[in-house]
């Protein structure tokens, strides 16, 4: 029952959906959709508009009437989207079955309303984490010299925090000696900055943090990037090792040890940043030509005809906008037969396949990969057959 009389601009509603952002969707009387952050499908509550559109608008909770039979209590202190609590697990208030549920559920509509699968497209079980808490191998807190914490991207706001759970035993500790390092001037903001940041992995130790230096890039799941890892393999174990591979994104080598390791004789890894490719050229693998190059210039791709004018295999792992030049490349390199596509995006990667479908490639396979519990992130795996020359 309602704790008391509904406002104006108030009214009673129940989630009926997930959007592909991780907000609960639910109808206004007047027909336009709301969404709304901190709820769950199933929820019945009171509801507040904040801010609308023509069509839909966001806006919410004030009360919850009736809790979702899939909701749960977070164990996390600092859960939550209003100020003062940190965001950034905004699906811990519901069951893991529910949450590998609606994550499967928006990949199928997701693909389906790109218009990007086959009748031969399998779509595969979203594979769920074995721990989906003490997870994460690294981290970036935001400090102001006083306290660590997160800004929330629901409230923009700055949130205290005192531990993680998502993080796992050694980043904990970690986290344990930085707060009690405060207050630390050397954590105090640079002029025109209202934070610092200090970013770790469960490699270093606490001395080695140094504020406002990123550290390389690192697959944040160690068990989910294993089983990443292990598909990665499984593709590359079906290709010719004779023929030329090309990989996108490439990082510090996180996958092209694997192709190294099945003794491809060509395989050129380009990388935007210096960093990482630098820490690729140390691991000296056999047959392996890499190259710091911007992918999103067309014209950078001249290094790829220097190389090899006829590459047969593209792998890419981009960042979270995807590669929307990727149809052009593909145009550009006639010759490639086969691609793996690991996305971090599952709005951009719909983008991305939409432009290689409607290029004569086949969606053939799509594993959804659980690399974020608690949050609406889907990690994807999928693969790409050419069935026409490109046009």
């Amino acid at each position: 029952m309602l704790s008391s009389k509904l406002e104006a601009n108030e009214f009673v509603a129940t989630v009926r959906d997930i959007s592909g952002k991780g907000l609960g969707v639910l109808d206004l009387p007047d027909g336009r959709v709301l969404f709304v952050p901190g709820v769950w499908p199933g929820d019945r509550g009171r509801f507040e508009p904040i801010k609308m559109h023509k069509r839909y608008g966001f806006g919410r909770l004030v009360e919850l009437i009736e809790r979702s039979p899939q909701r749960t209590t977070p164990p996390c202190p600092h859960q939550g989207t209003e100020a003062g609590k940190c965001g950034g697990c905004p699906w811990m208030i519901a069951s893991y079955d529910s949450q590998l549920f609606h994550k499967q559920r928006l990949v199928q509509n997701y693909l389906e309303r790109a218009k990007v699968i086959s009748p031969t497209t399998q779509i595969l079980k979203i594979a769920s984490c074995s721990q989906p808490y003490g997870y994460r191998n690294r981290i970036q807190v935001k400090s102001d010299g006083k306290r660590i914490g997160f800004v929330s991207s629901e409230s923009k706001n700055f949130a205290p925090i005192s531990d993680c759970l998502t993080i796992n035993k050694k980043m904990r500790s970690i986290l344990a000696s930085l707060i009690n390092q405060l207050p630390n001037r050397q954590w105090n903001p640079k002029e025109g900055f209202l934070w610092s940041f200090l970013e770790f992995d469960d490699a270093m130790n606490p001395a080695d943090i140094i504020p406002n230096q990123k550290i390389p890039f690192r697959q944040a799941n160690d068990e989910q990037n294993e089983l990443m890892k292990s598909l990665t393999k499984k593709w590359a174990s079906s290709l010719d090792p004779q023929l030329p591979l090309i990989e996108f994104f490439c990082g510090s080598g996180n996958f092209t040890e694997i192709f190294s390791a099945l003794s491809f004789c060509h395989i050129f890894a380009a990388e935007n940043g210096q960093e990482s490719i630098d820490q690729l050229a140390q691991k000296k693998l056999p047959g392996v030509s890499y190259e710091k190059i911007d992918l999103y210039r067309i014209k950078n791709w001249n290094s790829l005809h220097r190389w090899n004018h006829n590459p047969k295999y593209l792998f890419l792992d981009p960042p979270r906008g995807g590669f929307p030049q990727i149809d052009q490349f593909c145009s550009k390199f006639p010759s490639l037969q086969n691609m793996m596509y690991v996305s971090c995006d599952l709005h951009a990667f719909a983008a991305d396949a939409k432009k290689l479908t409607s290029r004569g490639w086949n969606l053939q396979s799509v594993q959804p990969v659980d690399q974020f519990p608690h949050t609406p992130h889907i990690e994807l795996v999928a693969q790409f057959q050419r069935e026409k020359s490109q046009t």
